[in-house]
């Protein structure tokens, strides 16, 4: 080879470098960054659905779900613009979750999330994805026509669901959560609820008025004082008992030991429609809890027994189903209603009496008080009476306790005595006494038989510091 042949061929190939070189810069972006190795590009992910419609174009759906009745959800404007929507046919005794109902439509039209994953899919191998046994199957009417589809087995991965029409044998995946949106039974969508939304236990305590306990204790009954009750009853008590006995109830402990408790129970899950066997449940033989308001509405509670994972199962008189109470607190079933008893009989200030009468067979005394803020005064059988001795003997007289609760044979026998106190405003409290036995007298309290008895000690003692006065002492503190 020449030596000019040699040159020709190097100054080729500077130029075809050069030419190359010149091309890549002309071709690459301005201040861009030379990439250090091979690139690879992630294609988007291909969005795509097996029906493309507004919710405005729809007029009702029809569902078919794995579990429970077929029903309906129909779909109408309001003058308002609002979207309105009922559920048919209509499970007596419930309505229905606007929430899960609004979830629930929209979900099924707009297929959230939903990509393709196999077109032409053969009859024969749909069944691979769950479309044989579909976990809901639904149906889109408008005005336009009919839409059917199907929700099948979730996808392999467990983050998807397999979708199709029921007429296409092109196969969707939507996202877990977008089809467990609809993909509901009738009954996850009623509104579940036992007590009235009283929206805070406050607004709950002043509403609710009767209730009826027959749980594991004795039953008992108590009702709510009406307000010229509330304002005439001896006692700062806003409730009283009914049966077993006629008595107030201490608001400290009704509101611990009842009412708190009582306000957490509740329905937390369908168990079971129409149910034939009850006993199963502990339900054949339940205990009962009726409840009333002064809005109107009433309804009674049965309680079954623990499920073995805990709650109770319970139902609700005139609703033939049986639900899970999983967060309710049922302590109250096992509460002894004696400890929710006002263990005193009267509570008055002395500013608000004038007149206190004690009349034990032969033994009868009189006080009188007219005291103020700043002074006293009062008399002992018609004469001046010392503020020490008349303060402590109507302290000791406001602390005759509640002993016990009558049996329930026990016939009270001869009448003992009484005593009254008489306010300023004329009205008047009047304690009746009736031997039961050496120790204890039953209780009339303003001609009401209490089936409360109180201590022969606590009465002897009253009589006791009457003699202290009687004699001229003091009675001590």
């Amino acid at each position: 080879m020449s030596k000019l042949t040699r040159q020709l061929i190097i100054a080729g190939v500077v130029l075809a470098v050069l030419g190359g070189g010149l091309a890549a810069l002309l071709l690459w972006p301005e201040g861009a960054v030379t990439p250090s190795g091979p690139t690879e590009t992630v294609p988007p992910i291909a969005y795509a659905k097996p029906i493309n419609m507004a919710l405005d174009d729809v007029l009702s759906i029809d569902y078919t779900a794995e579990k429970g009745n077929p029903y309906t959800i129909t779909l109408r404007r309001g003058d308002d613009g609002d979207l309105k929507l009922s559920l048919s046919p209509r499970r007596t005794g419930f309505t229905y979750d606007e929430e899960l109902l609004q979830a629930s439509v929209r979900a099924a039209v707009t297929l959230e999330g939903c990509t393709l994953l196999r077109e032409n899919v053969p009859d024969s191998e749909l069944s691979n994805f769950g479309f044989d046994a579909p976990l809901i199957s639904w149906t889109i009417n408008t005005p336009d026509g009919v839409y059917a589809l199907q929700l099948g087995s979730p996808s392999g991965g467990g983050d998807g669901v397999y979708i199709r029409a029921a007429d296409s044998g092109d196969v969707y995946i939507l996202p877990y959560a977008s089809g467990m949106a609809f993909a509901r039974a009738e009954y996850e969508l009623r509104a579940l609820r036992f007590l009235p939304d009283y929206q805070t236990s406050v607004a709950a305590t002043e509403a609710l008025n009767y209730f009826e306990i027959n749980g594991a204790e004795a039953p008992f009954t108590i009702r709510r004082l009406t307000e010229q009750e509330a304002e005439e009853n001896p006692l700062a008590a806003m409730y009283r008992f009914t049966a077993p006995i006629s008595w107030y109830c201490d608001s400290f402990y009704l509101n611990k030991e009842l009412l708190t408790p009582l306000f957490t129970v509740g329905f937390d899950a369908v168990v079971e429609d129409d149910p034939e066997d009850l006993a199963q449940y502990g339900l054949d033989a339940p205990y009962t809890v009726a409840l009333k308001d002064k809005n109107g509405w009433q309804a009674t509670l049965l309680i079954g027994r623990q499920h073995e994972s805990g709650g109770r199962f319970v139902m609700q008189v005139g609703i033939d189903t049986v639900f899970i109470d999983r967060t309710g607190d049922y302590s109250f079933l096992s509460v002894n209603f004696d400890s929710m008893i006002h263990k005193l009989f009267w509570i008055h200030n002395i500013q608000d009496v004038s007149r206190v009468d004690y009349d034990f067979g032969n033994f009868r005394r009189t006080l009188t008080y007219n005291v103020t803020e700043g002074a006293f005064a009062g008399t002992y059988q018609g004469r001046p009476v010392g503020e020490d001795n008349g303060r402590r003997l109507y302290i000791r007289m406001l602390q005759t306790r509640v002993n016990s609760l009558l049996d329930a044979d026990a016939v009270p026998g001869a009448y003992y005595g009484s005593m009254a106190i008489t306010l300023r405003d004329g009205t008047v409290h009047k304690m009746e006494l009736y031997s039961v036995t050496s120790r204890v007298y039953g209780v009339i309290f303003n001609g009401e038989d209490t089936r409360l008895t109180v201590h022969k000690s606590t009465i002897d003692e009253l009589i006791e510091l009457m003699e202290v006065i009687d004699s001229g002492g003091t009675i001590p503190m």
